[in-house]
């Protein structure tokens, strides 16, 4: 008798570390063939901002940024806008004493409070290398707290007004070339003008005319010609009656972008595609 409790015993205790034991392969087998967790991080670290040149005009200049939350990549590039890391030929478009002393953002709203009250290039300079970080819509200035100014995409950066009248006023951002100490630079020029025609028509005879109003400032597809164009869904596609090269595409491209919400451009030539770009 006491030798079938002994036998019982046993064979539950073996049976018991066998299930035991079973389990724990079946578990480790699982992870073993399940997918990866993988932590998901900021791979987007070139940015841009907007410093000063000669003609205090803001020029678009391409940085590198390792930070991977928005709050931190936002303080990076406000403090860098008044570093000494500015290349030769371009200025500081904000003043050292003025300081970022918090950010907060809500939903697409970024709030900037400041240590003083920044002036029109600044508050450009400062706007204009942010709204891209997040998608922001609409960037508010608050100093001691209170709100100063808000301001979207439609504020408009070196702003020039070319209008006769009050009527029929339509603003389109245009991207120049400046060449500057050997460097092409891209310098973004908001024109207000008297017009009924589309953004488009004016950024296109902007880039292809012989006459450019600004000191030292360029198009790379100057008195070319454009077949036409075209917007089919999300892409807009442009014809040249000749080819060109993809780099010398790329201001109106950044024009295009900047007043059209579409994802591609498709550049062709005699049907033949030249270029596809992505937003």
């Amino acid at each position: 008798m006491i030798r079938e409790k002994a036998i019982k015993k046993i064979f539950v205790s073996t049976l018991s570390l066998f299930i035991i034991l079973f389990s724990y392969v079946l578990i480790n087998m699982k992870n073993a063939y399940s997918k990866p967790v993988i932590k998901m991080v900021n791979m987007n670290t070139n940015f841009y901002v907007y410093l000063l040149d000669n003609y205090n005009r803001l020029v678009r200049y391409d940085i590198f940024i390792t930070e991977d939350s928005e709050s931190k990549i936002i303080k990076s590039i406000f403090n860098f806008l008044k570093s000494d890391m500015i290349p030769n030929g371009l200025k500081n478009p904000v003043r050292n004493d003025l300081k970022l002393n918090n950010v907060k953002i809500k939903n697409d709203v970024l709030n900037l409070y400041l240590s003083d009250y920044p002036n029109i290039n600044e508050i450009e300079s400062i706007s204009y290398s942010l709204f891209d970080v997040g998608d922001f819509k609409e960037i508010k200035y608050f100093v001691n707290n209170k709100l100063f100014t808000s301001i979207n995409k439609n504020y408009g950066i070196n702003k020039r007004y070319l209008i006769n009248n009050r009527n029929n006023i339509i603003s389109t951002t245009v991207f120049y070339n400046e060449s500057i100490n050997n460097k092409n630079y891209f310098v973004p020029v908001t024109k207000y003008i008297n017009s009924d025609k589309n953004k488009i028509d004016i950024i296109i005879e902007s880039l292809t005319s012989s006459y450019i109003y600004e000191n030292n400032l360029m198009s790379t597809i100057m008195e070319e010609s454009i077949n036409s164009y075209r917007f089919d869904d999300n892409i807009l596609f442009i014809d040249f009656n000749k080819k060109l090269n993809k780099k010398d595409l790329k201001g109106l491209s950044l024009s295009v972008f900047y007043n059209y919400d579409i994802d591609n451009i498709i550049y062709t030539n005699k049907n033949k595609i030249i270029d596809k770009v992505k937003r």
